[in-house]
């Protein structure tokens, strides 16, 4: 091992397992660029070349082993980002308030469209397709009604 991690490369690779770059980002204040150098820095100093080989390392080493990481078994699907937390009052905001990013995070897996043979596109050329063929209709139906107005 290259030596001890800090504490921002620690949080940084423990959120990794559950949130993306961004995600993290947001979370920690940092933009998501800093948060892949931790995240590679820590992964050189655990001497994988992975996250997943650094979260398994990281639960191995009783130096950095806590009870949310004693079990390596990575298997399980990840925790929702949402279940993070209220946002405390020292957060500058009104209580009971909640960011546009809290809000978008807590409606699940639902907010993105499904794949249909590994791509999304599919989904989104039949919705475009869907759509224009109502536009059509409505202005065929404009223009029938139209031509019913004038023969009377």
């Amino acid at each position: 091992m290259g030596g001890a991690l800090t504490e921002r490369q620690l949080q940084c690779l423990r959120l990794s397992a559950t949130m993306t770059d961004k995600d993290i980002a947001r979370h920690l204040g940092l933009s998501p660029h800093t948060v892949s150098l931790h995240i590679r820095e820590a992964n050189r100093k655990l001497g994988v070349t992975d996250r997943r080989s650094a979260l398994r390392r990281l639960a191995e080493n009783p130096l950095y082993a806590s009870s949310a990481m004693a079990e390596p078994s990575f298997t399980a699907p990840p925790v929702p980002v949402a279940e993070v937390g209220p946002i405390s009052p020292s957060d500058g905001q009104k209580p009971g308030r909640r960011s546009p990013y809290d809000l978008y995070v807590s409606l699940g897996d639902w907010r993105t469209p499904p794949r249909i043979a590994g791509s999304r596109l599919p989904v989104i050329v039949i919705w475009a397709c869907v759509w224009l063929g109502v536009a059509a209709a409505l202005a065929m139906a404009q223009s029938v009604m139209e031509s019913i107005g004038q023969l009377r």
